[in-house]
């Protein structure tokens, strides 16, 4: 076996910097891949949350019309006047108060706030209403609202 003079261990210490500073980048680079996954976990969560709420808004938006198909039938079947109007009113505030909660494949939506009101002139129905979608880990919130047209009340008594 052949000694080197001038055996400081100079290889041993540079090989080990490089082993060292090849570890310490692979674990910057574990650690940053760990969090950008969870933030796009999180960000997938509430937009999933957000598309929810907004197929709530249409769902019940689609519901409450549902609801407006039968007035005609309710308005100019009784005596004329305002009072048919009223009760019509009655029934999709009744209908409104009482909306189902939905749920589906891990996602869920709900009406969580309303606000009916019938016009001065009793011409229209306008409810204002907030949905809530309901994720895995998120929620979100959106607005819709809808306005059914009623008749002229008036022209309910010339008739």
């Amino acid at each position: 076996m052949v000694k080197y003079k001038n055996e400081d261990g100079a290889v041993l210490v540079l090989s080990l910097m490089i082993i060292t500073l090849f570890l310490v980048f692979m674990l910057i680079m574990f650690t940053q891949t760990i969090n950008t996954s969870r933030q796009v976990k999180a960000m997938e969560s509430e937009i999933d949350a957000q598309m929810t709420a907004q197929m709530g808004v249409d769902y019940f938006q689609h519901w409450i019309s549902t609801l407006h198909n039968d007035y005609e039938s309710m308005i100019t079947g009784e005596e004329p006047g305002i009072l048919p109007i009223i009760r019509f009113f009655e029934k999709i505030r009744s209908g409104v108060r009482n909306a189902p909660y939905k749920e589906f494949e891990g996602r869920a939506f709900e009406m969580s706030d309303f606000d009916i009101s019938l016009e001065t002139a009793y011409t229209e129905i306008v409810i204002d209403y907030q949905v809530m979608g309901y994720t895995e880990g998120a929620e979100a919130a959106a607005n819709g609202k809808v306005i059914i047209p009623l008749p002229d009340w008036r022209d309910l008594l010339h008739d």
